[in-house]
């Protein structure tokens, strides 16, 4: 049988996600609960640090004054009451749309891999709503993990630049590598658990120790695959900022129109059509990165669950020995 590789997954999902473009939308819902990989948790990294740089305080302080500076003495209790309501109306449906289209697009992948053929998208979503509260569950217990690590590592950083450290940056850099690579584990542990949950339909715990004991037999193949999608995700990253300058070539048009007219009106339209078009294509950027993501993943883990994988790594060694 023929080893399969990363460069067949990657071109297997590309070409399965970007001719069912139907599922760029299910991607963008998935983003409310965040992406598949590391993602996420590296640009809370970036924040983090970024802003603990800068004002020496972590990123959560603003957010925590900010929360508060919404009293109660700035509202009467019924308007109060209603914005709650409000407020958790809003998040119980994005939750629900999120981990539903997120179970989707793995059932969706899955299903696709098997068979080559993608007739009815819709039949995904009901197994997403099946396995919505473990998929939910899952999500949650992955958040919460992640998010103690970025505080683990926010107070090691903030430990480290207060205090007389000899080597900073060594410091900062191995707190940083422990820390990421926990980050893997817990990431990759959450895929493959929802992998089990949706493609297998197994019980939340079962599906852990199956996830657990499938990560073990491929440390190597989880960190490398890892590591490709994030750099992939920066790339995409830098693209998206590299195109910044030609959605907002309306707004320069308009601008110049605006200035020769002295409208005001032209100066506004133009700057809101190039942030309407800029923010359109991030979205349907993201949206189609993710799924080809979770698309990605959920390859790998069924070539790796029903066949095995090596990993390119020891592949390479061994070829390097037998020479």
């Amino acid at each position: 049988m023929k080893e399969p590789k990363y460069t067949d997954a990657i071109k297997h999902s590309w070409s399965f996600v970007w001719h069912y473009k139907i599922l760029w939308g299910l991607g963008v819902l998935a983003m409310f609960v965040g992406q598949f990989g590391l993602g996420d948790f590296i640009g809370k990294i970036w924040m983090s640090g970024e802003r603990l740089i800068l004002t020496g305080e972590p990123l959560g302080r603003g957010l925590k004054n900010g929360f508060f500076s919404l009293s109660p003495y700035h509202f009467n209790d019924f308007a109060l009451l209603w914005f709650l309501l409000l407020c958790l109306i809003i998040v119980v449906i994005i939750t629900f749309v999120g981990v539903t289209s997120q179970g989707a697009l793995v059932a969706a992948s899955a299903h696709e891999s098997n068979v080559k053929n993608l007739k009815n998208v819709s039949k995904f979503w009901h197994v997403g709503v099946k396995y919505f509260w473990k998929v939910l569950l899952a999500n949650i217990i992955e958040k919460v993990i992640l998010a103690m690590l970025l505080v683990d590592l926010v107070v090691i950083w903030r430990y480290v630049m207060n205090s007389d450290c000899l080597f900073p940056t060594i410091a900062l850099t191995l707190s940083l590598g422990f820390i990421l690579f926990f980050a893997i584990l817990v990431s990759v542990l959450f895929i493959y658990t929802v992998g089990y949950i949706v493609i297998d339909d197994k019980k939340m715990l079962i599906a852990f120790k199956d996830a657990y004991r499938l990560f073990s037999r491929h440390i190597l193949v989880s960190i490398e695959l890892s590591v490709i999608l994030l750099l992939m995700g920066i790339l995409l990253v830098l693209s998206i900022i590299a195109v910044l300058a030609i959605f907002y070539f309306p707004s320069l048009f308009f601008g110049i129109l605006a200035g020769a007219l002295n409208s005001m009106v032209l100066l506004v339209l133009g700057v809101v059509v190039s942030t309407v078009l800029f923010v359109g294509f991030i979205i349907l950027a993201s949206g189609l990165f993710n799924a080809f993501t979770i698309s990605t993943w959920t390859y790998m883990f069924v070539r790796m669950h029903k066949e095995g994988l090596k990993s390119r790594i020891v592949h390479a060694l061994e070829k390097l020995l037998k020479k």
